[in-house]
């Protein structure tokens, strides 16, 4: 098996297996309140800054979108 046939066939395996993918589910539980986040942009005129706390929530993935 050549160079150019590995690279084909393994480009072909890894497709498939992306498009068979199933959504992926990630959910942010926070029973004792301690999940937090940070961000912060920069712009020419202003920097922005924030943070907060108890983030909560679901988030999907889905791979073949």
């Amino acid at each position: 098996m050549n160079l150019h046939n590995l690279a084909s066939f393994s480009a072909l395996a890894l497709t498939s297996a992306w498009l068979a993918a199933k959504p992926i589910t990630f959910d942010f539980k926070d029973p004792k309140s301690i999940n937090s986040i940070i961000f912060q942009m920069d712009a020419p005129l202003e920097s922005i800054n924030g943070s907060g706390q108890g983030v909560a929530g679901k988030v999907t993935f889905d791979p073949a979108k």
